[in-house]
């Protein structure tokens, strides 16, 4: 899906190399929110989401490794 986001935002206009870097990194960021807000509700949401947080955490290391050029972890 990130491919196919990219190819059609590129389609309309061009992405700088800085800007391009940045938004990979900024994948990483929303991931992060993303599991602080599903651990803050696992009381109300159930145990399930334990198992989602972990699955996240892997996409970011391999986010991380694949697509940005300066690692950050």
């Amino acid at each position: 899906m990130w491919d196919a986001f990219v190819d059609g935002y590129r389609a309309v206009r061009p992405i700088t190399p800085d800007d391009f870097e940045a938004a990979h990194r900024f994948v990483i960021v929303r991931h992060i929110w993303l599991m602080g807000e599903y651990a803050s509700r696992a009381q109300e949401w159930g145990s399930e989401t334990v198992g989602w947080i972990a699955r996240e955490a892997n996409f970011l290391r391999q986010w991380e490794t694949e697509r940005c050029v300066e690692r950050l972890f």
